[in-house]
């Protein structure tokens, strides 16, 4: 599958993207937190629809623009509701990996006419409240005070690591917006949402526990759930021939 590469200005920021031109409805595939579009790419090899598809660089990411100022997941949704404006696009489907669903989530439940569905592969959207988590919380706030201390300076990623929060460290020009995504439960969100919707996930994921999934499955109205046996977090890469019969299969019931 062949894409060509273009870029869009979007509130006043310069998004990457790629596209192969097709039919409607329009594919938009949104990656998760540290990727970027092109993670889509070889799981869409064998995906022989002509529909149109878009894949998206989000702000921060790939070759996309930073943003100016610290990011929450309204902003991003906006992003990407700019972008389908601005092309035009109607009858729309968007595919949210992990942190993309996020975004999905959250442009869906303002019940926008140009969405026709939507699919949330390993999605985020509720507040981790695990133990270990409000842990990570606890420790890395007071730790940032005291890490301007020039001694300490060479210590703090180690430190950060070690409590498991590699996300943090990693993207450290996003680090504000990074607490602002995932201090967002979007369970409310979830309710206003009225469109057909496919919640794919691996079975292994350990990132997004499936569990998520399925209290997503009893918020989410006309929602159906597939779990990929076998797969993890990144579920379309682990099982692409699965992947692509459950979108394909989802798109002939719109």
């Amino acid at each position: 599958m062949k894409f060509s590469q273009k870029q869009i200005a979007i509130n006043g920021l310069l998004i990457n993207y790629y596209v192969r031109e097709g039919k409607f409805p329009a594919l938009i595939f949104l990656h998760g937190w540290r990727s970027e579009s092109s993670v889509w790419f070889s799981s869409l090899e064998n995906f022989d629809a002509e529909n149109s598809i878009y894949c998206l660089d989000l702000p921060g990411f790939g070759k996309s623009e930073l943003p100016r100022e610290p990011y929450g997941v309204e902003n991003y949704s906006d992003i990407v509701s700019g972008f389908i404006t601005k092309l035009g696009l109607e009858k729309v489907v968007i595919i949210g990996h992990s942190f993309g669903g996020r975004v999905t989530i959250k442009l869906a439940s303002k019940q926008p006419g140009f969405l026709r569905g939507i699919i949330l592969v390993d999605s985020a959207g509720f507040i981790d409240r695990t133990l270990s988590n409000k842990l990570k919380r606890i420790i890395a706030k007071p730790l940032r005070p005291i890490f301007k201390l020039k001694p300490l300076h060479g210590i703090r990623k180690s430190i950060y690591r070690l409590i498991g929060s590699g996300d943090y460290v990693a993207t450290p020009l996003l680090r504000e917006t990074y607490l602002k995504v995932i201090g967002e439960d979007l369970s409310e969100d979830m309710k206003r949402i009225n469109i057909p919707t496919m919640i794919i996930w691996g079975a292994q994921d350990k990132d997004t526990p499936v569990k998520w999934a399925h209290n997503m499955i009893n918020i989410i109205k006309n929602s159906k759930l597939v779990i990929l046996k076998g797969a993890g977090h990144f579920s379309f890469l682990d099982k692409k021939e699965e992947f692509s019969k459950s979108l394909a299969g989802f798109l002939s019931e719109l």
